[in-house]
């Protein structure tokens, strides 16, 4: 059928199934890789097709794809970025297959039974980072932080006491060239996770904008197509 997750990736340009390297002629091929190599492409492509008794989250960083007689496990990686500043991080979430049934304890959720994984996209961006900046004053620190809410005070207070900062940028491998803060000697080339289709909805099972916790989105078609952050990640299906 014409799912809201093929317009979306129509919209982006994406054409094609998975290639090794490189995904975009816009990304040099200088920039470090964190890619799922040949027994990752293996392992993700067994989660398709194959009837699974439940999926798991523990409501931070793991899920599980029970299938009964074994599980796979969905986990937040950290590995050392290339930046330019004294140390960034680079998050992909790492699957590893294990013998038995899983054990669900009282924080794991069950979001699916009895169901099948139809379609699955690795999503790939681009990860990099702007110069250090040191604050020239305390007002530098909390100029664009709102005060309108409890969150936004809490963080205001927080940062009085800094005395710079960078940001941390991820963005589809496409239109990283367009900015002009990016450097491909200071970028990176992350599989930041997999986008699954199940029946008639998406579940994110990826590091949004290079987070370590793995939000637990669940969205309908409608929903996944007007998904703020999916731009930023080249599709890649299996």
């Amino acid at each position: 059928g014409d799912f809201g997750m093929d317009n979306l990736i129509s919209r982006l340009g994406y054409r094609g199934r998975y290639v090794p390297s490189p995904p975009s002629q816009a990304i040099a091929i200088t920039v470090q890789h964190f890619t799922y190599n040949d027994d990752d492409l293996t392992l993700l492509r067994s989660l398709k097709y194959r009837p699974f008794s439940h999926i798991y989250h523990d409501g931070h960083y793991q899920f599980v794809f029970d299938f009964s007689d074994n599980h796979i496990t969905a986990c937040p990686t950290d590995f050392a970025a290339t930046t330019q500043n004294k140390s960034d991080e680079a998050i992909m979430v790492g699957f590893e297959s294990k013998t038995g049934t899983f054990n669900p304890t009282e924080q794991d959720k069950c979001l699916f039974t009895d169901a099948v994984i139809e379609r699955l996209w690795i999503t790939r961006t681009v990860l990099y980072f702007t110069d250090f900046t040191q604050y020239e004053s305390e007002e530098d620190a909390i100029r664009d932080i709102p005060d309108t809410t409890p969150t936004g005070r809490k963080l205001r207070e927080l940062l009085r006491t800094t005395t710079g900062g960078y940001s941390e940028i991820v963005c589809h491998p496409d239109f990283a060239h367009l900015d002009p803060s990016f450097s491909d000697e200071h970028a990176n080339l992350v599989d930041a996770g997999v986008l699954m289709q199940i029946g008639e909805r998406f579940l994110s099972c990826f590091s949004r904008n290079n987070g370590f916790i793995i939000t637990t989105v669940v969205q309908s078609q409608q929903e996944s197509g007007n998904d703020d952050d999916i731009p930023n990640y080249n599709l890649i299906e299996l």
